[in-house]
Formats: structure tokens, C-alpha cells, sequence
């Protein structure tokens, strides 16, 4: 028998084994027919049989079970009688099909215990292939049990599932090819030191070789003959196009890393692609039809939304791109959701605490805006007014001011602060660094020395004070025995405002620059230095309304959305990696002409679960390569 028509024989006895289900090829058995058309043609096949099979194929994706079964046998019963060489093997294969026309199950593709009491919390070492050694290389990525490891979505995907002849496929396309092993080899290379396995497909169409670097023991398991689909990436060696160490796997198996949509997980040392989609194939299919989903059927049909069990299936193994994004959107929406359900009953919960009224006094306002060297912004007056009506109050204020770099959002903290201290209460600013929390001290004591009625000790300013982490012991002494007795009014400072040893006496207020630079632990227990003091962060992350509505739930929100007369406007390019170099050239330029640069980087050091670049190691890229 031909290789086109053999290895439909296979997808078909596949299709019978799996129930005719119909997956077998990715999109659907009728996906193979432009494919299989363009190989039987070249073979020699007469036109009027590839016709007919390739009219049932296409047809094949539209009909139902009984009628799938029904064709499959047809299918078997034309290819058959039009073969010279009806060779008992051939007649074994189409036994196989009629063998499993009963058959409703998928073929697996990897062994898993039948135990029904797996749960989320069952740890991985429960499954086959998981022990001791490989459980704690995947704890690095934070994999710990099955809920984990069902929670640690693909980053990207790879799309394999449009079949190609190898005529028609060029350099860098991503193919998967259908085809049978004709010759295999093993050579080293030069020095000697990698060892490399060439092997040899044909699909009728043409013969493209795949090569692999230190896989000897592929010699063994691709013998020719073979029946296999490969997906990789069309390169270009010595004028010939190769395939350079593609998935592969035998045609007649469930396809997990071929054929298909293929998941990219995370990674760390010791642990492969193939290796982690093995496992996470066998923890998705074991566990998922267990999972409980809380959405409603009426609001998920309303919404359009698959079922939880689909969503984690399709994330993880999607069978075209339009299951991968509905459950893409199933999934954000069940994120989003809990998150904003989170957030609505934080803020619900706050509502119900008491904490210190403020007394604004509106002409000591007026007052204190005309004090200021500057004129305020219309945008400024709206937030002020938003912050002193929430301080006003009993219940405490939790409020997100956000503004770009240069707004002014330090002059709200300012006149926030200025108003507890008229009330006689306390108020803390905490920032991310030595370097903001000094220049907030510095603008904070110029901006309230001139405002009226505040008595902050004169032109020093001792109420106010500055905490950092390397504030003397001597200065720390002081600053403690003012917060106790109250002649200190206002603490700016660092993460050294949350050390057990800074107690405040009467907190009032507390505001939080940078927001996003602390996390939640660290925000809470600055409030908890005082009796549910008011809450004000700030950040210069412009975030979308909606979006900010969402994460910060809990937070009423506050737009600066107008910068000051005179301010230069901020330009925003994006350079691809490609422009790299035009853009190195570009901050070369600038370092000549007196100007400065930062570069930013995701990581200080470089991380075994995030592929990304890190500081550290650029730097010295930068300083010895680029620029030397």
C-alpha cells in the first residue's frame, strides 16, 4: 500500500477506536482532504476514486456517528478494492477499523491511575513518571498538587494543525507533515562532541530530512517504514530544506505534541516540553470532569461561556483557535469575577468601620490653596475636594489617585495631610525608596510651612519627620517618643513605618505612594498602626478606568487627568527588536549631548520560571558590548 493511502488507513482505524468522534485529525477528519487529494494524485491514483474519497472526506465533519461509522467502512471498502497490493497486511488494517466500529473510548497516550479519589489538593507525585526528584523540580514553578498544575496555563501556543505536503512547504513556515520513514543515519559532528540522527520522509508529494542533536536512541524508534507526523519549523541547510528537531509521534496515537494546537508551558532545569506536556495531559484528563463549575448554565449560555471542565481542557489542549478563546474568556471572566467579588465585599466591610471624622474648615482652605506658590489645576481642586469629603466622614476613606508623572499628586497628599494636623491627629506617607521618601519630606515641610493655622514647630518643621532605614538609633528614639506624645504630626518614610517599633498614638491618615511597589501585607500593616485610619494611594501607572475599577474594587478612584501649565508632554514609542540597535545609537547620542538614559528591567538576577531578561546580566552585555 501506498504512504498517503496507509496512513489514512491509520487515521481512519484511529477514528474507530476513538468512536468516530471525530478528532482523530485536528478541525476534523474532513481537514485532511486537500492534503490527502494532492499526495493520492501524485502516487498515480485514478481520478475517479480520489474523487470519491476526498468527496466523503469532506463530507465526513457534517454528519453523525451512525453516519461517520457507516463511511468509515466505505472509505475502507473503496480504498481496498482499488489496490493491487492487497497484502495481508492491508486486510489486517481494515479488520482493525471493523474490529472497533463498537468502540466509544479515546486511545490514551499515557498511563494514569483509574483511582477516583484524586482531588485538588492530591499531590503530583500521585501520578506516573512524577516522583520525589521530579515533584520537587516542579515545585520551583510553584507546582505543588493537581490544582496547581491544572491552574498553570500554556504562556503560548504553537499551531501545527494545518497539514502540509512537503512540496508545498517553504522556509519558516510551521508545518506538521504526514509522511513514512524511508532511510535513518547517525553521524557525529565535527570534533566529535554531538552526536546527530537524519532521518529521511516521504509523503508521496516529496522527501524532506529531520535531523536531531543527541538523540541516538531515535535510531531505534523511527525504522523505516514508520508511519509518523512531525511539526517543527521549515529551515534551510546546505541549500536543502530540513526539519531541525521537530515533535514527532506515531500517526496512529492521540496527538499530543503534533498535529495540533500545541501548548508552551513555563519550564524550569531538568524537565522538557514534551516531558511537562505529557504530564499535564494526564492531570487535565484525570481531573477536570471532576471540577464543580459555580457559574450558572443560564448566565454562562447568556454569556456565551463554555462550561469550566471544556475552559480547562481547552486551555490547556485546544482543538482549533476558536476553543482556545473561549476559554481564554471563560477563564478571565471567572478571574475577573472573583476578583471583583472580592473587592465589592472588602469595600462593603469597610463601609461598616468607624474612623476619625475630619473637620474641614472651608475658609482655612481657601487659605491654604492661596498659600501655595502655585496655581492648582482644575483637576487638582476635583481631587482635593473627592479627598476631604471621604476624610470628612466616619466610615474610613480608601481612595486610588491616580496621575501621570508631574500631575501633582503630591500636592494632595499635601493638603490631606495638612488637614489632620489641623485636627490635632496623625498622618503617615510611605514610598518605595530612600530617594522619594527624602523628596517628599522636603516638598511636604516647603509646601505646609506656609499654609496658616497648622503649628507644625516653625520654620523647621519638627512635627514632620522622616523615618528611613538608615535613620540613627538616637533619631529613631526621638521620632518614637513623638509619635507617643503627639508633637509629631506627620511620619514620612520608608518600609521602616511598618517595623513593630513605630507606634503611632493617634493615626488618623495614611497615604502610600507608588502603591503598586508594596504589596498587601505591607499597605496593611501600615493601617493597622492606627484605629482604621483613612487610606489615599497614589500612582503614576495609568491604568484604564475599567480595569482599575476591577483590581482596585475595593478603592473609590480619583483622576488627575490635567498636567500643570508648562509641563512638556511625555512621548511614548515602542521599538521592536528589530530597531534595537537604532535605538542603542539613539541613547548613545543623548549620553553625548549631556543627557541621561534608563533601561528597566523585569529582574535584578535571572530566574528559573520567568524567561525574561535580568538586570544583572545585561548590564555587563551593555557596558562590554554596546556601549563600550
Amino acid at each position: 500500500m501506498s504512504t498517503e493511502n496507509d496512513i489514512l488507513f491509520r487515521i481512519l482505524q484511529t477514528e474507530a477506536a476513538r468512536g468516530h468522534d471525530n478528532k482523530t485529525v485536528i478541525g476534523g477528519i474532513s481537514k485532511i482532504a486537500p492534503h490527502w487529494i494532492t499526495s493520492a494524485s501524485s502516487s498515480g491514483l485514478d481520478a475517479e476514486t480520489i474523487s470519491k474519497v476526498a468527496d466523503k472526506l469532506k463530507q465526513y465533519s457534517s454528519l453523525s456517528l451512525a453516519d461517520r461509522e457507516f463511511m468509515t467502512h466505505e472509505l475502507v471498502g473503496i480504498l481496498t478494492s482499488h489496490y493491487t497490493s492487497n497484502t495481508p497486511e492491508n486486510n489486517m488494517q481494515a479488520q482493525a477499523i471493523n474490529d472497533n466500529k463498537s468502540s466509544q473510548h479515546n486511545v490514551p497516550t499515557t498511563s494514569h491511575s483509574t483511582d477516583n479519589d484524586f482531588c485538588l489538593k492530591t499531590p503530583l507525585t500521585a501520578f506516573v513518571g512524577i516522583g520525589p526528584s521530579n515533584a520537587n523540580k516542579l515545585k520551583k514553578l510553584g507546582l505543588n498538587n493537581i490544582e496547581d498544575a491544572l491552574y498553570h496555563f500554556p504562556h503560548r501556543y504553537i499551531d501545527y494543525s494545518s497539514l502540509k505536503s512537503i512540496k508545498n512547504v517553504r522556509y519558516g513556515d510551521e508545518v506538521t507533515i504526514l509522511a513514512k520513514v524511508t532511510q535513518i543515519r547517525q553521524r557525529k559532528t565535527r570534533g566529535g562532541k554531538l552526536s546527530v540522527v537524519e532521518v529521511d520522509i516521504t509523503d508521496g508529494t516529496g522527501t524532506i530530512v529531520c535531523n536531531w542533536f543527541n538523540q541516538p536512541w531515535l535510531e531505534k524508534q523511527l525504522n523505516p517504514g514508520k508511519e509518523i507526523q512531525v511539526s517543527g519549523r521549515i529551515d534551510v541547510y546546505l541549500g536543502k530544506k530540513v526539519l531541525s528537531s521537530p515533535d514527532w509521534e506515531s500517526v496512529d496515537k492521540q496527538s499530543i505534541h503534533t498535529g495540533r494546537i500545541v501548548p508552551i508551558y513555563h519550564l524550569t532545569k531538568g524537565i522538557t516540553s514534551k516531558t511537562m506536556r505529557n504530564w499535564m495531559y494526564t492531570i487535565v484528563n484525570t481531573i477536570a470532569d471532576n471540577i464543580l463549575d459555580p457559574l450558572p448554565k443560564e448566565m454562562r449560555t447568556r454569556l456565551k461561556l463554555p462550561d469550566a471542565k471544556s475552559a480547562l481542557r481547552c486551555i490547556h489542549f485546544p482543538d482549533s483557535q476558536n476553543q482556545l478563546q473561549d476559554a481564554q474568556r471563560r477563564i478571565a471572566f471567572s478571574e475577573f469575577l472573583i476578583l471583583h467579588l472580592g473587592m465589592r465585599i472588602r469595600k462593603s466591610a469597610n463601609k461598616k468601620k468607624t474612623s476619625h471624622k475630619i473637620v474641614i474648615d472651608n475658609n482655612w482652605l481657601q487659605a491654604a490653596i492661596t498659600s501655595l506658590p502655585f496655581t492648582l489645576t482644575t483637576a487638582q481642586i476635583r481631587v482635593i475636594d473627592e479627598v476631604l469629603h471621604d476624610i470628612s466622614k466616619s466610615s474610613p476613606m480608601s481612595r486610588l489617585v491616580q496621575g501621570d508623572v508631574g500631575s501633582g499628586k503630591t500636592i494632595i497628599a499635601a493638603i490631606a495631610l495638612a488637614a489632620i494636623a489641623k485636627n490635632g491627629a496623625q498622618a503617615a506617607l510611605m514610598a518605595p525608596t530612600s530617594i522619594l521618601a527624602e523628596q517628599h519630606y522636603k516638598s511636604i515641610c516647603s509646601l505646609l510651612a506656609g499654609i496658616p493655622e497648622l503649628n507644625l514647630g516653625g520654620n523647621d518643621t519638627h512635627c514632620i519627620r522622616l523615618l528611613l532605614g538608615s535613620t540613627t538609633e538616637k533619631e529613631r528614639t526621638e521620632i518614637s517618643k513623638g509619635l507617643q506624645d503627639e508633637t509629631i504630626k506627620i511620619l514620612i518614610g520608608t518600609h521602616a513605618l511598618i517595623q513593630d517599633t513605630v507606634k503611632f498614638s493617634n493615626l488618623a491618615l495614611t497615604v502610600v505612594d507608588e502603591q503598586h511597589r508594596f504589596g498587601v501585607e505591607q499597605r496593611a500593616a501600615l493601617r493597622g498602626k492606627g484605629n482604621e485610619p483613612h487610606l489615599m494611594v497614589m500612582t503614576a501607572t495609568p491604568i484604564p478606568r475599567s480595569l482599575a475599577l476591577t483590581l482596585y474594587g475595593d478603592l473609590d478612584l480619583s483622576i488627575i487627568d490635567e498636567l500643570p501649565p508648562g509641563r512638556k508632554p511625555v512621548e511614548t514609542r515602542v521599538v521592536y527588536p528589530t530597531q534595537r540597535k537604532d535605538m542603542y545609537n539613539f541613547i548613545s547620542t543623548q549620553i553625548h549631548n549631556g543627557g541621561q538614559a534608563f533601561l528597566i528591567y523585569p529582574l535584578i538576577e535571572e530566574s528559573d520560571t520567568l524567561q525574561v531578561k535580568a538586570a544583572v546580566k545585561e548590564h555587563k552585555r551593555l557596558q562590554n558590548e554596546v556601549f563600550s
